[in-house]
């Protein structure tokens, strides 16, 4: 199963949980509170909100790991539906 299909699938609350229990995971002294805004603000991103959220996660500790971390779009923006 493609992952970005079954990310599409989940309920909004099931993904928070899931990217929630995931932050918890790689940072330990977060604090439940904490740990839901953050996941709050991956899934409204475009890019990671995209991802299983276990992915998401993954993907944002890999790009604060690199001396300059990435996270807007590279290419340009991408034109409007029926454009």
């Amino acid at each position: 199963m493609n992952e970005a299909h079954e990310s599409a699938r989940l309920p909004a609350s099931d993904w928070l949980a899931r990217c929630v229990q995931q932050i918890r995971r790689v940072e330990t002294e977060l604090s439940d509170e904490e740990a839901t805004e953050i996941a709050q603000h991956l899934l409204s991103f475009e890019r990671t909100g995209s991802m299983p959220p276990e992915a998401a996660v993954e993907f944002v500790v890999a790009e604060f790991a690199k001396t300059k971390p990435r996270f807007e779009r590279r290419a340009q923006a991408r034109p409007a539906k029926g454009s």
